[in-house]
């Protein structure tokens, strides 16, 4: 489908699956953007499910980041999550896109 550009909230995938709020912060958020090339967060939330959510397993958990940078994050890939906590994020100035995360 058609791509979201900066500033619109998507759901966040990684690696074909979403991304769960356990320990999700604003670093979280700003680590996640600036390693896809943005400048940062604009907003996330946890919030609602839509239908789209069932098409994903949750493939990411735990996403703890002590900073804004990647390098920085803890995080899991065996999550214990159920679908009303998977991930929407809105990022700033897109730059490049690295693979790995799409939303």
């Amino acid at each position: 489908g058609e791509g979201i550009h900066g500033e619109e909230l998507g759901l966040l995938l990684y690696k074909g699956g979403t991304v769960c709020n356990d320990f999700f912060s604003d670093n979280s958020a700003d680590a996640i953007c600036k390693y896809m090339g943005y400048t940062g967060n604009h907003m996330w939330t946890s919030e609602g499910v839509f239908s789209i959510q069932s098409n994903y397993d949750i493939n990411l958990d735990n996403v703890k980041c002590i900073n804004a940078d990647w390098e920085d994050c803890n995080f899991s890939e065996e999550p214990n999550c159920r679908k009303d906590e998977d991930v929407f994020l809105s990022c700033i100035s897109r730059e490049d896109i690295d693979e790995g995360f799409i939303y």
